[in-house]
């Protein structure tokens, strides 16, 4: 055999190893990225999981809510923090929602429950007087007292009537504290029923929309959100907005936060 020949079968024989090589580096990179793309997908699952095993499902559909906002040029520039924490002197506080924005700063306390929700909001003893519901009694002078009426899913025809504390009353609270911790000149209130095809509410017996309780609390549906935020005037005072954000993120703890820049990835997402 030529000289040439044996140099060609040698180059041949190279190449053949130099393929089947570059195959199994291929084959072992395809099986480190399907690892990584698993191992990318279980995390995210896993905190998927968490944040619903976490959060009740009357916050989790106004998390959708507010990832549909954020589609929208009037929720530009706006943070939401969930399950905000922070420390008084009675103890820590949790708020459902902490919205900061270039129009105001907002506690948002989030209700979900299925049935027929009533929030009356005169006083208890003359409400009653003109409802179906005069058995639950008299004597609270609250201004804002809320029932919620559910079908047993066992006996049908059995309704469930649950009574619930003031949650503008509670809103305010945590408004207040977070205002003093903040060192800003007020946080407004915003309280937020769920509303769907499980779930009704009725203000004083008829449909709810917005409802200004005073000119720093508002109570209304998932679905009224959009119209308040776009109804919301510029506020008489600049807010300073990356401020506060900065203050939160190095002094307060939180489940997530949600705005612009990751209200489309996981695992927001997904839910």
């Amino acid at each position: 055999m030529k000289l040439e020949h044996i140099l060609i079968l040698l180059l041949i024989t190279l190449l053949v190893i130099l393929l089947i090589s570059v195959k199994r580096k291929t084959k072992r990179l395809k099986q480190q990225l399907s690892v990584q793309q698993t191992e990318a997908e279980t995390f995210k699952n896993q905190i998927l999981a968490n944040i619903k095993k976490d959060i009740p499902h009357g916050e989790i559909l106004l998390i959708k809510k507010f990832r549909s906002l954020f589609e929208d040029s009037t929720f530009a520039g706006v943070t939401i923090y969930s399950h905000l924490k922070f420390e008084t002197a009675k103890g820590f506080k949790k708020v459902d929602y902490f919205i900061v924005s270039p129009k105001g700063l907002f506690v948002v306390e989030s209700k979900g429950w299925k049935g027929i929700t009533y929030i009356y909001s005169n006083y208890y003893d003359d409400i009653f007087k003109k409802t179906a519901y005069s058995s639950f009694g008299v004597g609270s002078s609250l201004n804002i007292k809320v029932f919620n009426a559910q079908q047993d899913a066992d006996n049908i025809g059995k309704i469930h009537l649950s009574t619930y504390s003031n949650p503008v009353a509670q809103a305010r609270e945590y408004s207040g504290f977070l205002a003093g911790i903040l060192k800003v000149q007020s946080v407004r209130n915003i309280v937020v029923f769920s509303n769907g095809i499980d779930y009704d509410v009725l203000y004083n017996d008829e449909p709810i929309g917005i409802i200004a309780v005073d000119s720093f609390t508002s109570i209304m549906t998932d679905v009224n959100l959009k119209e308040f935020f776009i109804s919301l005037p510029q506020p008489e005072y600049a807010i300073d907005v990356q401020g506060t954000i900065d203050f939160v993120d190095n002094n307060l703890h939180y489940k997530f936060k949600l705005d612009n820049n990751n209200y489309q990835q996981a695992p927001f997402i997904s839910i």
